[in-house]
């Protein structure tokens, strides 16, 4: 028991300042609220973590008035949607890879790095993701039809909302958008 409670807590602090930076960083570049950029006094991003913290609240309050057990349900449901999501971001990466160096060639690149090593990745995480999609319910406990459902609707959703925002905040700040995409490039 104190294995599996120092491990969750352990994981549950590791996405917590994880998400807490990305939000700071994303608030600091322009693209979310500025007040997420603000740090304490020993530089920590105090505001992104309170609001992190009241996601956190905000997701599990409807589990615990429906009183399921938060191990069984939240954390194996949010763990299998994170894995397929992480997965999926991967796979587009991938692909992005692709397009990008079909028109833009690198000389001092090699064919394997530019061309050959993203489609191997492509292949491997499409089989990786159809083979978690196809045994979801093994990866989270439940069952299928309530797991492809619950994915497929937080997935869509969050696609959705990001898709939009997204759309949002090139209009209203480009120059944050220009910056940040030359960050990731």
């Amino acid at each position: 028991s104190i294995f599996v409670i120092t491990s969750l807590f352990a994981c549950s602090l590791a996405f917590h300042n994880g998400i807490s930076r990305y939000l700071y960083t994303l608030g600091r570049d322009g693209v979310l609220p500025a007040r997420l950029g603000i740090t304490g006094a020993n530089g920590a991003p105090r505001t992104a973590s309170v609001v992190q913290s009241i996601s956190v609240v905000a997701i599990m309050t409807p589990f615990v008035i429906a009183g399921a057990d938060p191990i069984g349900t939240l954390f194996f449901w949010g763990s299998g949607i994170a894995v397929v999501g992480i997965l999926a971001l991967y796979f587009g990466a991938s692909i992005s890879i692709v397009a990008f160096f079909r028109k833009n060639r690198d000389a001092e690149m090699t064919v394997w790095q530019q061309l050959i090593a993203p489609a191997l990745s492509i292949v491997v995480l499409g089989g990786a993701l159809v083979l978690i999609l196809s045994n979801f319910e093994l990866l989270t406990g439940g069952t299928r039809e309530f797991a492809l459902g619950l994915a497929s609707t937080v997935l869509i959703a969050l696609l959705v909302g990001v898709v939009l925002y997204s759309v949002r905040a090139r209009k209203l700040s480009p120059d944050a958008m220009k910056d940040l995409a030359a960050e990731v490039s």
